[in-house]
Protein backbone atom coordinates (compact mmCIF):
# COMPACT_ATOMS: atom_id res chain seq x y z
CA UNK A 1 0.00 0.00 0.00
CA UNK A 2 2.59 2.00 0.75
CA UNK A 3 4.51 1.48 -2.48
CA UNK A 4 1.28 2.17 -4.45
CA UNK A 5 0.39 5.65 -2.29
CA UNK A 6 4.24 6.78 -3.52
CA UNK A 7 3.41 6.07 -7.05
CA UNK A 8 0.51 7.50 -6.68
CA UNK A 9 2.17 10.50 -5.32
CA UNK A 10 4.70 10.75 -8.27
CA UNK A 11 2.84 10.53 -11.02
CA UNK A 12 0.03 12.65 -9.95
CA UNK A 13 1.67 15.85 -11.21
CA UNK A 14 2.40 14.00 -14.15
CA UNK A 15 -1.45 12.70 -15.22
CA UNK A 16 -3.29 15.90 -16.69
CA UNK A 17 -6.24 14.92 -15.30
CA UNK A 18 -8.57 17.04 -17.78
CA UNK A 19 -6.61 16.19 -20.56
CA UNK A 20 -7.30 11.85 -19.37
CA UNK A 21 -10.34 12.08 -18.80
CA UNK A 22 -11.58 14.83 -21.91
CA UNK A 23 -9.14 11.72 -24.65
CA UNK A 24 -10.83 8.81 -22.34
CA UNK A 25 -15.12 9.69 -21.83
CA UNK A 26 -15.53 5.92 -20.56
CA UNK A 27 -13.15 6.67 -17.60
CA UNK A 28 -14.67 10.10 -16.95
CA UNK A 29 -18.25 8.23 -17.04
CA UNK A 30 -17.01 5.98 -14.68
CA UNK A 31 -16.19 8.22 -12.10
CA UNK A 32 -12.75 6.92 -11.44
CA UNK A 33 -10.09 8.67 -10.67
CA UNK A 34 -7.66 9.52 -13.70
CA UNK A 35 -3.95 8.82 -11.84
CA UNK A 36 -5.34 5.54 -10.01
CA UNK A 37 -6.71 4.43 -13.70
CA UNK A 38 -3.93 5.18 -15.47
CA UNK A 39 -1.40 3.44 -12.95
CA UNK A 40 -3.49 0.14 -12.62
CA UNK A 41 -4.66 -0.33 -16.47
CA UNK A 42 -4.89 2.87 -18.10
CA UNK A 43 -1.04 2.43 -19.57
CA UNK A 44 -1.11 -1.16 -20.44
CA UNK A 45 -4.38 -0.07 -22.30
CA UNK A 46 -2.18 2.54 -24.28
CA UNK A 47 -3.45 5.60 -23.17
CA UNK A 48 -1.27 8.59 -22.33
CA UNK A 49 -1.02 9.88 -18.85
CA UNK A 50 -0.74 13.67 -21.28
CA UNK A 51 0.24 15.02 -24.19
CA UNK A 52 3.89 15.02 -24.35
CA UNK A 53 4.48 11.16 -23.02
CA UNK A 54 3.15 8.07 -25.44
CA UNK A 55 3.08 5.30 -23.85
CA UNK A 56 3.05 3.11 -26.98
CA UNK A 57 6.01 4.88 -28.28
CA UNK A 58 8.03 4.49 -25.20
CA UNK A 59 7.69 0.90 -25.31
CA UNK A 60 8.08 0.31 -28.43
CA UNK A 61 11.31 2.57 -28.68
CA UNK A 62 12.20 0.98 -25.40
CA UNK A 63 12.18 -2.99 -25.35
CA UNK A 64 14.05 -3.36 -22.10
CA UNK A 65 10.60 -1.36 -20.43
CA UNK A 66 8.05 -3.56 -22.01
CA UNK A 67 9.67 -6.86 -21.31
CA UNK A 68 9.70 -5.74 -17.96
CA UNK A 69 6.25 -4.95 -17.74
CA UNK A 70 6.49 -1.43 -15.47
CA UNK A 71 4.81 1.53 -16.18
CA UNK A 72 6.54 3.42 -18.54
CA UNK A 73 5.55 7.02 -17.59
CA UNK A 74 6.73 5.40 -13.75
CA UNK A 75 10.41 4.25 -15.52
CA UNK A 76 10.78 7.78 -17.60
CA UNK A 77 10.37 9.94 -14.56
CA UNK A 78 12.71 7.66 -12.24
CA UNK A 79 15.64 6.35 -14.72
CA UNK A 80 14.54 6.90 -18.37
CA UNK A 81 14.36 10.76 -18.26
CA UNK A 82 18.17 10.85 -16.60
CA UNK A 83 19.33 8.09 -19.54
CA UNK A 84 18.28 10.66 -22.26
CA UNK A 85 15.29 8.69 -23.42
CA UNK A 86 12.74 10.14 -25.31
CA UNK A 87 8.64 10.75 -24.03
CA UNK A 88 7.42 11.01 -27.27
CA UNK A 89 7.76 10.30 -30.63
CA UNK A 90 10.62 13.06 -32.02
CA UNK A 91 8.85 15.75 -34.60
CA UNK A 92 5.44 13.96 -33.88
CA UNK A 93 3.94 17.48 -34.74
CA UNK A 94 5.80 17.63 -37.68
CA UNK A 95 4.78 14.03 -38.95
CA UNK A 96 1.75 13.99 -38.22
CA UNK A 97 1.05 17.56 -40.38
CA UNK A 98 3.62 16.12 -42.99
CA UNK A 99 1.22 13.11 -43.46
CA UNK A 100 -1.88 15.56 -43.60
CA UNK A 101 -0.86 17.56 -45.74
CA UNK A 102 -2.94 18.49 -48.70
CA UNK A 103 -4.49 21.27 -50.76
CA UNK A 104 -8.04 20.46 -49.66
CA UNK A 105 -7.14 20.20 -45.77
CA UNK A 106 -6.20 23.88 -46.15
CA UNK A 107 -8.55 25.23 -48.40
CA UNK A 108 -11.15 23.45 -46.10
CA UNK A 109 -11.79 20.47 -47.94
CA UNK A 110 -14.52 22.28 -50.30
CA UNK A 111 -16.16 20.17 -52.83
CA UNK A 112 -17.37 22.90 -55.83
CA UNK A 113 -20.59 22.33 -55.11
CA UNK A 114 -22.71 25.08 -57.20
CA UNK A 115 -23.73 28.17 -55.41
CA UNK A 116 -26.82 28.92 -53.90
CA UNK A 117 -29.05 30.56 -56.09
CA UNK A 118 -29.00 34.73 -55.42
CA UNK A 119 -31.91 36.89 -54.25
CA UNK A 120 -30.88 39.93 -56.29
CA UNK A 121 -31.46 40.07 -60.25
CA UNK A 122 -29.54 42.20 -62.51
CA UNK A 123 -32.95 44.63 -62.45
CA UNK A 124 -32.66 45.06 -58.73
CA UNK A 125 -29.24 44.95 -58.40
CA UNK A 126 -28.74 48.17 -60.78
CA UNK A 127 -32.10 49.83 -58.92
CA UNK A 128 -30.27 49.54 -55.57
CA UNK A 129 -26.72 51.03 -56.71
CA UNK A 130 -28.47 53.39 -58.52
CA UNK A 131 -30.25 54.45 -55.43
CA UNK A 132 -27.35 54.03 -52.79
CA UNK A 133 -24.34 54.69 -54.94
CA UNK A 134 -24.80 56.90 -57.73
CA UNK A 135 -22.81 56.32 -61.42
CA UNK A 136 -21.63 60.07 -61.18
CA UNK A 137 -20.10 59.60 -57.50
CA UNK A 138 -17.03 56.81 -57.75
CA UNK A 139 -17.44 53.28 -56.29
CA UNK A 140 -15.10 51.51 -54.08
CA UNK A 141 -15.08 47.98 -55.43
CA UNK A 142 -13.52 45.31 -52.92
CA UNK A 143 -13.17 41.68 -52.93
CA UNK A 144 -12.15 39.37 -50.17
CA UNK A 145 -12.72 35.58 -49.25
CA UNK A 146 -15.81 36.07 -46.51
CA UNK A 147 -18.38 38.73 -45.34
CA UNK A 148 -15.91 40.62 -43.14
CA UNK A 149 -19.01 41.48 -40.88
CA UNK A 150 -19.82 37.84 -39.99
CA UNK A 151 -15.80 36.67 -39.58
CA UNK A 152 -12.87 37.66 -37.44
CA UNK A 153 -9.59 38.27 -38.29
CA UNK A 154 -6.65 40.44 -39.35
CA UNK A 155 -8.08 41.11 -43.34
CA UNK A 156 -11.48 41.51 -41.90
CA UNK A 157 -10.45 43.76 -39.39
CA UNK A 158 -8.82 45.93 -42.29
CA UNK A 159 -11.51 45.56 -44.39
CA UNK A 160 -14.02 47.34 -41.94
CA UNK A 161 -11.50 49.86 -41.32
CA UNK A 162 -11.30 50.65 -45.09
CA UNK A 163 -14.75 50.71 -45.47
CA UNK A 164 -14.97 53.48 -42.53
CA UNK A 165 -12.25 55.70 -43.78
CA UNK A 166 -13.58 55.76 -47.06
CA UNK A 167 -16.55 56.51 -45.41
CA UNK A 168 -15.14 60.10 -43.94
CA UNK A 169 -13.95 60.26 -47.83
CA UNK A 170 -17.40 60.85 -48.54
CA UNK A 171 -17.11 56.98 -50.88
CA UNK A 172 -19.32 54.32 -50.74
CA UNK A 173 -17.74 51.16 -50.09
CA UNK A 174 -18.88 47.65 -52.13
CA UNK A 175 -17.57 44.52 -50.42
CA UNK A 176 -17.27 41.18 -52.52
CA UNK A 177 -17.29 37.73 -50.90
CA UNK A 178 -17.76 34.53 -51.90
CA UNK A 179 -21.64 33.17 -50.76
CA UNK A 180 -19.88 29.72 -50.67
CA UNK A 181 -16.47 28.75 -50.20
CA UNK A 182 -14.40 26.79 -53.15
CA UNK A 183 -11.44 24.92 -52.60
CA UNK A 184 -8.84 27.85 -53.50
CA UNK A 185 -9.99 29.51 -56.40
CA UNK A 186 -13.58 28.93 -58.28
CA UNK A 187 -13.90 27.11 -61.27
CA UNK A 188 -17.45 28.55 -62.45
CA UNK A 189 -18.10 31.04 -64.80
CA UNK A 190 -19.31 34.55 -64.07
CA UNK A 191 -22.90 33.57 -64.76
CA UNK A 192 -22.42 31.03 -62.35
CA UNK A 193 -20.64 32.58 -59.75
CA UNK A 194 -22.97 34.19 -56.72
CA UNK A 195 -21.48 37.50 -54.44
CA UNK A 196 -22.35 38.27 -51.33
CA UNK A 197 -22.39 42.01 -51.03
CA UNK A 198 -22.14 44.74 -48.69
CA UNK A 199 -22.41 48.46 -49.41
CA UNK A 200 -21.08 50.54 -46.65
CA UNK A 201 -21.58 47.60 -44.25
CA UNK A 202 -25.00 46.63 -44.63
CA UNK A 203 -25.61 43.33 -46.31
CA UNK A 204 -27.73 43.85 -50.26
CA UNK A 205 -28.22 40.44 -50.88
CA UNK A 206 -26.49 37.42 -53.13
CA UNK A 207 -26.09 38.22 -57.27
CA UNK A 208 -24.57 36.81 -59.75
CA UNK A 209 -20.92 37.97 -60.99
CA UNK A 210 -22.44 38.63 -64.45
CA UNK A 211 -25.29 41.04 -63.12
CA UNK A 212 -22.89 42.48 -60.84
CA UNK A 213 -20.70 43.45 -64.01
CA UNK A 214 -23.30 44.76 -65.71
CA UNK A 215 -24.39 46.54 -62.96
CA UNK A 216 -21.18 48.31 -62.25
CA UNK A 217 -20.83 49.63 -66.30
CA UNK A 218 -21.33 53.17 -65.81
CA UNK A 219 -21.33 54.35 -69.58
CA UNK A 220 -20.91 58.35 -70.70
CA UNK A 221 -20.25 60.66 -67.52
CA UNK A 222 -20.08 57.79 -64.71
CA UNK A 223 -17.78 58.37 -62.02
CA UNK A 224 -14.64 55.88 -62.35
CA UNK A 225 -14.25 52.96 -59.98
CA UNK A 226 -11.40 51.43 -57.44
CA UNK A 227 -11.01 48.12 -57.62
CA UNK A 228 -9.40 46.22 -54.34
CA UNK A 229 -8.36 43.07 -54.23
CA UNK A 230 -7.62 41.91 -50.75
CA UNK A 231 -8.18 37.86 -51.64
CA UNK A 232 -8.59 35.71 -54.29
CA UNK A 233 -8.65 32.65 -51.85
CA UNK A 234 -12.20 30.74 -53.16
CA UNK A 235 -12.48 33.29 -55.70
CA UNK A 236 -12.19 33.01 -59.45
CA UNK A 237 -9.58 34.60 -61.13
CA UNK A 238 -10.88 34.72 -64.45
CA UNK A 239 -14.29 36.08 -63.56
CA UNK A 240 -12.30 39.06 -61.13
CA UNK A 241 -9.91 40.01 -64.16
CA UNK A 242 -13.45 41.16 -66.07
CA UNK A 243 -13.93 43.37 -63.31
CA UNK A 244 -10.75 45.32 -64.30
CA UNK A 245 -12.60 45.82 -67.77
CA UNK A 246 -14.68 48.44 -65.93
CA UNK A 247 -13.76 51.77 -65.79
CA UNK A 248 -11.19 52.05 -63.47
CA UNK A 249 -9.04 54.70 -61.55
CA UNK A 250 -7.05 52.00 -60.52
CA UNK A 251 -6.87 48.21 -59.32
CA UNK A 252 -5.17 47.40 -55.91
CA UNK A 253 -3.32 43.75 -54.94
CA UNK A 254 -3.29 43.04 -51.09
CA UNK A 255 -0.25 41.02 -49.95
CA UNK A 256 -1.93 39.77 -46.93
CA UNK A 257 -0.10 36.22 -47.38
CA UNK A 258 1.39 33.91 -50.73
CA UNK A 259 -1.60 32.81 -52.50
CA UNK A 260 -0.51 35.01 -55.53
CA UNK A 261 2.40 32.29 -55.26
CA UNK A 262 1.18 29.12 -53.96
CA UNK A 263 -1.54 27.41 -52.76
CA UNK A 264 0.13 27.18 -49.52
CA UNK A 265 -0.32 30.46 -49.12
CA UNK A 266 1.96 30.52 -46.13
CA UNK A 267 4.61 28.99 -48.38
CA UNK A 268 5.15 25.82 -46.01
CA UNK A 269 6.53 22.76 -47.73
CA UNK A 270 4.10 19.91 -46.65
CA UNK A 271 2.85 22.59 -43.68
CA UNK A 272 6.00 22.22 -41.59
CA UNK A 273 9.05 24.50 -43.50
CA UNK A 274 9.44 27.61 -45.03
CA UNK A 275 10.31 27.48 -48.43
CA UNK A 276 10.29 31.12 -49.62
CA UNK A 277 8.61 29.96 -52.96
CA UNK A 278 11.30 28.71 -55.16
CA UNK A 279 9.69 28.19 -59.11
CA UNK A 280 7.66 25.47 -59.73
CA UNK A 281 9.70 22.82 -61.58
CA UNK A 282 12.16 23.01 -58.74
CA UNK A 283 12.81 19.45 -56.72
CA UNK A 284 11.49 21.32 -53.79
CA UNK A 285 8.04 21.59 -54.84
CA UNK A 286 7.95 17.94 -56.55
CA UNK A 287 8.75 16.51 -52.72
CA UNK A 288 5.61 19.11 -51.92
CA UNK A 289 2.64 17.92 -51.70
CA UNK A 290 1.37 21.16 -53.07
CA UNK A 291 3.32 21.31 -55.85
CA UNK A 292 0.97 19.25 -58.29
CA UNK A 293 -1.34 22.21 -57.96
CA UNK A 294 0.84 24.90 -57.80
CA UNK A 295 1.33 24.93 -61.71
CA UNK A 296 -2.20 25.55 -62.81
CA UNK A 297 -2.78 27.88 -59.95
CA UNK A 298 0.14 29.87 -60.83
CA UNK A 299 -1.20 30.47 -64.64
CA UNK A 300 -4.42 31.52 -63.65
CA UNK A 301 -3.08 34.29 -61.13
CA UNK A 302 -0.62 35.20 -63.66
CA UNK A 303 -3.44 35.43 -66.18
CA UNK A 304 -4.78 37.77 -63.95
CA UNK A 305 -2.01 40.31 -63.28
CA UNK A 306 -1.76 40.15 -66.92
CA UNK A 307 -5.26 41.52 -67.30
CA UNK A 308 -4.70 44.06 -64.01
CA UNK A 309 -1.30 45.26 -63.86
CA UNK A 310 -2.18 46.63 -60.21
CA UNK A 311 -0.91 48.26 -58.00
CA UNK A 312 0.68 46.19 -54.86
CA UNK A 313 0.32 47.05 -51.18
CA UNK A 314 2.07 44.91 -48.66
CA UNK A 315 1.08 45.30 -45.25
CA UNK A 316 5.01 45.10 -44.15
CA UNK A 317 8.69 45.42 -45.70
CA UNK A 318 9.37 41.54 -45.20
CA UNK A 319 6.00 40.63 -47.01
CA UNK A 320 6.96 42.78 -49.98
CA UNK A 321 10.47 41.65 -49.60
CA UNK A 322 9.13 38.06 -49.80
CA UNK A 323 6.50 38.22 -52.70
CA UNK A 324 8.98 40.34 -55.08
CA UNK A 325 11.37 37.29 -55.03
CA UNK A 326 8.52 34.37 -55.38
CA UNK A 327 5.63 36.40 -57.29
CA UNK A 328 7.33 36.60 -60.72
CA UNK A 329 4.57 38.43 -61.83
CA UNK A 330 3.43 42.03 -63.61
CA UNK A 331 2.14 44.83 -61.52
CA UNK A 332 2.36 48.83 -62.65
CA UNK A 333 3.82 49.47 -58.60
CA UNK A 334 4.66 48.43 -55.04
CA UNK A 335 4.52 49.93 -51.42
CA UNK A 336 4.07 49.18 -48.03
CA UNK A 337 0.83 50.04 -45.91
CA UNK A 338 0.82 48.86 -42.40
CA UNK A 339 -2.52 47.82 -40.95
CA UNK A 340 -1.54 49.32 -37.83
CA UNK A 341 0.35 51.77 -36.45
CA UNK A 342 2.13 50.94 -32.94
CA UNK A 343 2.06 54.29 -30.32
CA UNK A 344 4.54 53.69 -27.66
CA UNK A 345 4.28 56.06 -24.67
CA UNK A 346 7.32 57.51 -22.37
CA UNK A 347 5.13 58.12 -19.94
CA UNK A 348 3.54 54.56 -19.21
CA UNK A 349 6.97 52.28 -18.46
CA UNK A 350 6.60 48.76 -17.90
CA UNK A 351 7.32 47.45 -14.40
CA UNK A 352 10.61 44.95 -13.89
CA UNK A 353 8.82 41.60 -12.63
CA UNK A 354 9.04 40.42 -9.36
CA UNK A 355 8.35 36.72 -8.40
CA UNK A 356 8.44 34.21 -11.36
CA UNK A 357 8.92 35.97 -14.93
CA UNK A 358 5.65 35.29 -17.00
CA UNK A 359 6.07 33.65 -20.28
CA UNK A 360 3.07 33.43 -22.98
CA UNK A 361 1.79 32.03 -26.13
CA UNK A 362 -0.30 33.86 -27.76
CA UNK A 363 -3.56 32.61 -30.11
CA UNK A 364 -4.48 29.05 -31.24
CA UNK A 365 -2.12 25.97 -29.99
CA UNK A 366 -0.89 25.78 -33.34
CA UNK A 367 1.87 24.56 -35.34
CA UNK A 368 2.44 27.07 -38.04
CA UNK A 369 2.34 29.78 -34.74
CA UNK A 370 4.83 27.54 -32.95
CA UNK A 371 2.97 25.97 -30.55
CA UNK A 372 5.07 22.72 -30.24
CA UNK A 373 8.26 24.65 -29.43
CA UNK A 374 6.48 27.07 -26.70
CA UNK A 375 4.64 23.27 -25.35
CA UNK A 376 8.25 21.85 -25.29
CA UNK A 377 10.06 25.23 -23.73
CA UNK A 378 7.02 25.09 -20.92
CA UNK A 379 7.66 20.79 -20.17
CA UNK A 380 11.33 21.77 -19.71
CA UNK A 381 11.06 24.59 -17.59
CA UNK A 382 7.38 23.40 -15.76
CA UNK A 383 8.92 22.79 -12.46
CA UNK A 384 11.30 25.90 -12.28
CA UNK A 385 10.49 28.30 -10.13
CA UNK A 386 12.22 31.10 -12.16
CA UNK A 387 8.82 31.09 -14.54
CA UNK A 388 5.27 30.49 -15.02
CA UNK A 389 3.76 29.83 -18.68
CA UNK A 390 0.02 30.78 -20.06
CA UNK A 391 -1.88 30.69 -23.68
CA UNK A 392 -3.86 33.86 -23.81
CA UNK A 393 -5.85 32.63 -26.63
CA UNK A 394 -9.77 31.25 -27.52
CA UNK A 395 -8.82 27.15 -27.61
CA UNK A 396 -6.68 25.47 -25.16
CA UNK A 397 -3.48 23.43 -25.93
CA UNK A 398 -3.33 21.63 -22.35
CA UNK A 399 -0.03 21.15 -22.53
CA UNK A 400 1.58 20.32 -18.71
CA UNK A 401 2.85 23.25 -16.83
CA UNK A 402 0.95 25.61 -19.28
CA UNK A 403 -2.19 28.15 -17.50
CA UNK A 404 -4.90 28.85 -20.26
CA UNK A 405 -6.71 31.88 -20.08
CA UNK A 406 -9.45 32.47 -23.02
CA UNK A 407 -8.93 35.97 -24.60
CA UNK A 408 -11.33 36.68 -27.64
CA UNK A 409 -10.72 39.82 -29.98
CA UNK A 410 -13.55 40.76 -31.74
CA UNK A 411 -14.78 44.09 -33.17
CA UNK A 412 -16.46 44.78 -29.75
CA UNK A 413 -13.67 43.92 -28.08
CA UNK A 414 -10.26 45.20 -30.06
CA UNK A 415 -8.25 45.62 -27.09
CA UNK A 416 -8.64 41.81 -25.29
CA UNK A 417 -5.75 40.26 -26.13
CA UNK A 418 -3.43 43.59 -24.84
CA UNK A 419 -5.60 43.89 -21.71
CA UNK A 420 -5.30 39.96 -21.08
CA UNK A 421 -1.35 40.69 -21.09
CA UNK A 422 -1.43 43.83 -19.18
CA UNK A 423 -4.37 42.10 -16.23
CA UNK A 424 -2.37 38.83 -16.17
CA UNK A 425 1.42 40.75 -15.98
CA UNK A 426 2.82 38.71 -18.93
CA UNK A 427 6.50 39.71 -19.17
CA UNK A 428 7.73 37.79 -22.05
CA UNK A 429 6.02 35.95 -25.26
CA UNK A 430 7.23 34.23 -27.26
CA UNK A 431 6.87 34.31 -30.53
CA UNK A 432 8.31 31.51 -33.05
CA UNK A 433 5.77 31.14 -35.74
CA UNK A 434 7.60 28.50 -38.74
CA UNK A 435 5.72 31.14 -41.30
CA UNK A 436 7.31 34.68 -42.72
CA UNK A 437 4.50 36.34 -41.04
CA UNK A 438 3.25 39.24 -43.47
CA UNK A 439 1.91 41.39 -40.67
CA UNK A 440 1.44 39.83 -36.59
CA UNK A 441 -1.00 42.00 -34.83
CA UNK A 442 -0.39 39.53 -32.23
CA UNK A 443 3.31 40.86 -31.85
CA UNK A 444 2.41 44.90 -32.27
CA UNK A 445 -0.63 44.14 -29.34
CA UNK A 446 2.64 42.31 -27.43
CA UNK A 447 4.06 45.70 -27.02
CA UNK A 448 1.49 47.62 -27.19
CA UNK A 449 0.77 46.09 -23.44
CA UNK A 450 4.63 46.37 -22.49
CA UNK A 451 5.63 42.47 -22.81
CA UNK A 452 9.03 41.72 -24.32
CA UNK A 453 9.09 39.12 -27.35
CA UNK A 454 11.33 36.36 -27.96
CA UNK A 455 11.25 35.40 -31.52
CA UNK A 456 13.60 33.66 -34.73
CA UNK A 457 15.14 35.42 -37.28
CA UNK A 458 13.23 34.04 -40.05
CA UNK A 459 9.38 34.93 -39.03
CA UNK A 460 8.93 37.86 -41.19
CA UNK A 461 7.28 40.85 -40.03
CA UNK A 462 7.80 39.51 -35.89
CA UNK A 463 11.47 39.66 -36.89
CA UNK A 464 11.80 42.97 -38.42
CA UNK A 465 9.24 44.63 -35.62
CA UNK A 466 11.69 42.71 -32.61
CA UNK A 467 14.64 44.56 -34.34
CA UNK A 468 13.10 47.79 -34.49
CA UNK A 469 12.39 48.01 -30.95
CA UNK A 470 15.46 46.01 -29.83
CA UNK A 471 14.69 47.01 -26.06
CA UNK A 472 11.45 45.33 -26.56
CA UNK A 473 12.81 41.74 -27.88
CA UNK A 474 15.13 39.24 -28.72
CA UNK A 475 16.28 37.70 -31.84
CA UNK A 476 16.90 34.42 -30.99
CA UNK A 477 19.09 32.23 -33.45
CA UNK A 478 17.60 28.55 -32.70
CA UNK A 479 15.67 26.24 -30.37
CA UNK A 480 18.10 25.63 -28.87
CA UNK A 481 19.37 28.96 -28.03
CA UNK A 482 15.97 29.07 -27.02
CA UNK A 483 16.09 27.00 -24.25
CA UNK A 484 19.42 28.15 -23.61
CA UNK A 485 18.15 31.55 -22.72
CA UNK A 486 15.76 30.50 -20.26
CA UNK A 487 18.40 27.58 -18.67
CA UNK A 488 21.08 29.92 -18.46
CA UNK A 489 18.43 32.39 -16.75
CA UNK A 490 19.81 35.38 -19.28
CA UNK A 491 15.67 36.82 -19.32
CA UNK A 492 16.05 38.30 -16.11
CA UNK A 493 19.00 40.92 -16.68
CA UNK A 494 17.21 41.49 -20.21
CA UNK A 495 14.24 42.42 -18.46
CA UNK A 496 15.86 44.74 -15.90
CA UNK A 497 18.21 46.54 -18.45
CA UNK A 498 15.61 47.65 -20.58
CA UNK A 499 13.01 50.32 -20.70
CA UNK A 500 9.75 48.80 -21.93
CA UNK A 501 6.71 51.22 -22.83
CA UNK A 502 3.03 50.35 -23.22
CA UNK A 503 0.79 52.25 -25.14
CA UNK A 504 -1.76 51.51 -27.99
CA UNK A 505 -2.95 49.73 -31.67
CA UNK A 506 -3.76 52.24 -34.01
CA UNK A 507 -5.97 50.29 -36.71
CA UNK A 508 -4.56 52.23 -39.93
CA UNK A 509 -7.79 52.40 -42.96
CA UNK A 510 -5.78 50.25 -45.41
CA UNK A 511 -6.24 51.37 -49.41
CA UNK A 512 -8.01 54.57 -48.30
CA UNK A 513 -4.92 55.50 -46.22
CA UNK A 514 -2.48 54.79 -49.09
CA UNK A 515 -4.74 57.46 -51.03
CA UNK A 516 -4.27 59.73 -48.72
CA UNK A 517 -0.66 59.78 -47.51
CA UNK A 518 0.92 59.07 -50.60
CA UNK A 519 1.72 60.81 -53.52
CA UNK A 520 0.76 57.97 -56.54
CA UNK A 521 -2.59 57.45 -53.79
CA UNK A 522 -3.13 61.14 -54.34
CA UNK A 523 -2.99 61.21 -57.93
CA UNK A 524 -5.56 58.60 -58.02
CA UNK A 525 -7.65 60.37 -55.20
CA UNK A 526 -7.79 63.06 -57.49
CA UNK A 527 -10.06 61.42 -59.47
CA UNK A 528 -12.42 60.14 -57.41
CA UNK A 529 -13.06 63.55 -55.08
CA UNK A 530 -12.91 67.48 -55.38
CA UNK A 531 -9.36 68.66 -54.54
CA UNK A 532 -10.32 70.84 -51.88
CA UNK A 533 -12.01 67.74 -50.21
CA UNK A 534 -8.95 66.08 -50.60
CA UNK A 535 -7.00 68.75 -48.79
CA UNK A 536 -9.52 69.08 -46.14
CA UNK A 537 -9.30 65.60 -45.34
CA UNK A 538 -5.43 65.11 -45.63
CA UNK A 539 -5.12 65.01 -41.87
CA UNK A 540 -8.13 62.95 -40.76
CA UNK A 541 -7.65 60.24 -38.08
CA UNK A 542 -8.99 57.10 -39.53
CA UNK A 543 -10.94 55.12 -37.49
CA UNK A 544 -10.79 51.71 -36.98
CA UNK A 545 -12.73 48.28 -37.22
Amino acid sequence: MTDWTDEHRLLSSHVDTAYYLEANPDVAAAGADPVAHFMTQGWREGRNPNPDFQVAYYLRANGDVAAAGVNPLLHYLSAGKAEGRQPRRPLTEERTVVEAASPARLSGGWDGAPDPEPDLNQTTLVRLLDRLAPRDASLIVAFSHDDCERNIGGVQNLVRAEASAFAQLGLSYLHVSPQRPHSFHSEFPADRTTYSLRLNGKRLGATRASDLLAALRRGDGGAPLVLVVHHLLHHSPEVVAQFTELDLATTIFWVHDFLSVCPNYVLLRNDVSFCGGPPEDSGACTICAYGRDRARSRERIRRFFAAAAPQILAPSESALSVWRKAAGLPYRAAAVQPLARLNLSRTKPRETPSGPIRVAHLGAPAMLKGWPTFRGLAARFADDPRYRFYQLGHTSGRARGVEYASVSVTRETPNAMIDAITELGIDVIVNWSICSETFCFAAFESLAAGAAIVTHPNAGNVTALVRENRQHGLVVDDEGGLHALFGQGQLAPFLSAGDRFRGSLIPEGGTATWLQETMDGRAVLRRLVRTDRIEAMSGIEVAGG
